[in-house]
């Protein structure tokens, strides 16, 4: 409450009519623009209560929204993910697959990712190349091998003539022995015959 003191006997011209109607005129002026600032408090309260319970339901709505965005980015880059590992781990498999082939002498195989403009096409590239160089490798190895049985044959050949040469040697020894003595036995035979006759 709003209350002026008044000076008794200090001051007599707050005793006039005058005074005291200008005193009664301030102390319900004061009442007035006392209850008008309650007024504006409670409103001014009540005013921020509301922006309170706004900003709390603007906060519990930003909070929602943020949860979906998260969601949605986390199920996005899930998806992205999954779309790039499969576009890479997909033709690396081929590509292994085919190397495995090639590892294995078949150099026929097309390898899958030539001609692409990525890191699998730069691998399969290069697996080209080396597969280029063993069958290169492989084609002279075959050749050299050839070209070895070949000489390996020709003296089995040369060894088998000279086997044979030398058993026909040794045989013609032997049946030029075997008549000699076939001659001298006849000739013995003979001789024996004319003695004993």
């Amino acid at each position: 409450n709003f209350a002026l003191k008044a000076f008794r006997g200090r001051n007599g011209a707050l005793e006039t009519d005058n005074a005291k109607a200008a005193i009664d005129t301030a102390i319900t002026v004061a009442r007035r623009m006392e209850g008008m600032a309650e007024s504006l408090g409670n409103a001014y309260r009540t005013a921020a209560d509301h922006v309170v319970s706004e900003a709390q339901g603007d906060l519990g709505l930003s909070i929602k929204i943020a949860i979906i965005l998260g969601t949605l980015c986390t199920l996005l880059g899930a998806t992205l993910a999954f779309l790039t590992s499969s576009s890479i781990s997909r033709p690396i498999r081929a590509l292994t697959a085919a190397m495995l082939e090639l590892a294995e002498g078949k150099f026929d195989v097309v390898l899958p990712g030539l001609g692409r403009k990525d890191e699998i096409g730069g691998i399969a590239g290069a697996v080209e190349r080396f597969k280029g160089k063993a069958a290169e490798k492989a084609q002279a190895e075959a050749e050299a091998k050839m070209h070895q049985d070949r000489i390996l044959a020709e003296q089995r050949k040369a060894e088998m003539h000279k086997l044979a040469d030398g058993f026909e040697a040794a045989v013609g020894e032997i049946v030029q022995a075997v008549s000699s003595a076939s001659t001298e036995l006849e000739a013995s035979a003979a001789t024996l015959t004319t003695t004993a006759g």
